[in-house]
């Protein structure tokens, strides 16, 4: 380190750091801070390399170290806040915000950064103040207007939020996020009519938001809007959150065109299960409205619901998820079943049980069985 200026070491470092070679970086910082202890500079930059490697108590202390060393740093008093925040130490990260904004006061980011601690420690209506003020600062940074929204909604100022959310005039509405959060807390309220204006009105301002569709759709089945909830739900396929469930061939998808609704009688027909446990349980009913018809039903599910499945009305027979699949004329995911075969609620079977309990040898057996497949198969700094 002799051999270098402390200028060249201090970019030696910075590079290390842009490269993300956090270890090199921390090792010259350090090399810096043995021969001059108390350059609040070098501290406040070792302290967020410290912090990116997760050790935040560590990296608390450097920058308390560097607002000492220069007690008029403003980034090492804005990172000691961040640092005390992510450490829930709400408190110290106000004290220290506070006493960076007397350096930088009119820096939007110190008023958001404010507002969120002191909602976050229950001083809500304080915290809404902040908020406020930042927005004021800055109107357009969209996540400033989410956490305003829900400190608005913490403090059941829902008019508030609302109007917030859709500005007038008409303007991009917030994010899906915020909008969820909002319409949460309205449920959460009672008021579940005005939760599902809340996605309405979001759609009216931009029908492409599919993550907005699958909401209002859950909203109208709550409220027992079948027929356009479930209509509604098959917006699913489109979200973004829901690319990890499984979907077979369009094509081949029962009652979508161009095939629509085709006499099932002799043909076999596969229901698969698309998302959780509870809903396939749930929907695997409709097995017997297609039995009925003189179909021959097969279903596919997650592996644990194998022999429960097995023993539902109308079900001939069962396939785990893993397994591979007979030949079928026709499918459909068990989720669509509401939609596309039985619409209206007094169509809904009711039959009971639904399933028939297993055997308990037949249980040990299975789960004996499942035992042996198993075994078988193989950063924020300023």
């Amino acid at each position: 380190m002799a051999a270098i200026s402390l200028d060249q070491a201090m970019k030696l470092a910075d590079q290390f750091k842009s490269q993300g070679n956090l270890a090199e970086a921390e090792k010259v910082y350090r090399q810096i801070l043995s021969a001059a202890p108390a350059n609040a500079g070098a501290l406040n930059l070792l302290a967020t390399v410290v912090g990116d490697c997760n050790r935040l108590g560590e990296a608390r202390d450097l920058f308390r170290q560097a607002t000492l060393a220069e007690p008029t740093y403003h980034d090492a008093w804005t990172n000691l806040s961040l640092c005390c925040e992510r450490l829930d130490d709400l408190d110290e990260a106000i004290s220290a915000r506070r006493r960076a904004m007397e350096l930088k006061s009119d820096w939007a980011e110190h008023w958001h950064r404010l507002g969120i601690c002191l909602a976050k420690r229950g001083d809500v209506k304080e915290g809404i103040v902040a908020l406020g003020k930042s927005r004021e600062m800055d109107p357009d940074a969209e996540g400033i207007s989410h956490d305003l929204i829900m400190a608005l909604c913490k403090d059941s100022q829902h008019q508030a939020a609302e109007d917030l959310a859709f500005p007038r005039p008409p303007a991009k509405p917030v994010g899906d996020l915020t909008m969820r959060y909002l319409a949460d807390s309205l449920k959460k309220a009672g008021r579940f009519e005005d939760a599902t204006e809340i996605w309405r009105r979001t759609l009216e301002m931009d029908p492409s938001r599919t993550e907005a569709r699958g909401q209002w759709a859950m909203c109208l089945i709550t409220l027992g809007d079948y027929e356009r909830g479930w209509r509604e739900y098959e917006s699913r396929w489109d979200c973004d959150t829901f690319e990890g469930n499984q979907r077979l061939d369009p094509l081949r998808q029962w009652g979508v065109p161009p095939t629509g609704h085709p006499d099932v009688a002799g043909k076999t027909v596969l229901l698969y299960a698309e998302q959780g446990i509870g809903d396939a349980i749930q929907f695997v009913r409709y097995a017997s409205i297609f039995a009925a018809r003189g179909a021959r039903v097969i279903v596919q599910c997650v592996w644990p619901l194998k022999a429960l499945l097995e023993k539902c009305v109308g079900v001939r027979l069962v396939y785990g998820d893993k397994e591979t699949l007979p030949k079928y004329d026709w499918h459909i995911p068990l989720m669509s079943l509401s939609w596309r075969s039985a619409r209206r609620c007094e169509r809904f079977p009711r039959t009971f049980p639904i399933c028939k309990p297993i055997p308990r040898g037949a249980r040990a057996g299975r789960r004996a069985w499942s035992r042996r497949r198993g075994r078988e198969a193989g950063s924020a700094w300023v």
